[in-house]
């Protein structure tokens, strides 16, 4: 499957000796990155994409959608969670893997108040 992607995206690969490790990385162009290695929480970001789904064997899709995706808009103004405007620049990993729906709306200038009434401090896993 990988080579595959590989092939799609133009980025064919002569070997392939990074464990899963590239691939992975596709799918955090997605919006989400790890906060920190070994703690189940995720930073958002604009994702490179404007829609994207994952299904998970066994359990309930996921998907990322962008609302004004441009070139320009690389701001996050507003998130939605399953419906539900969360005041935080995060999501946990349990968040993901119950499945739903993350909507980020983006614009050309930053909303310095956007996600700031609950902060995950990654270094140590806890919320502040």
């Amino acid at each position: 499957m990988r080579a595959v992607c590989y092939i799609y995206l133009g980025l064919l690969l002569l070997y392939d000796d990074d464990a899963g490790t590239l691939s992975s990385w596709f799918v955090l162009v997605s919006g989400i990155f790890p906060a920190c290695i070994g703690s189940p929480v995720y930073y958002l970001n604009v994702p490179l994409f404007e829609s994207m789904e994952w299904q998970w064997l066994g359990g309930k899709p996921f998907s990322v959608h962008v609302r004004n995706f441009s070139d320009r808009n690389v701001y996050i103004h507003e998130v939605w969670l399953n419906r539900k405007k969360p005041d935080r620049n995060w999501i946990t990993h349990a968040e993901i893997t119950s499945g739903g729906k993350l909507e980020i709306v983006t614009g050309d200038k930053p909303d310095e108040k956007q996600g700031l009434g609950n902060k995950c401090i990654a270094e140590i896993g806890r919320q502040q």
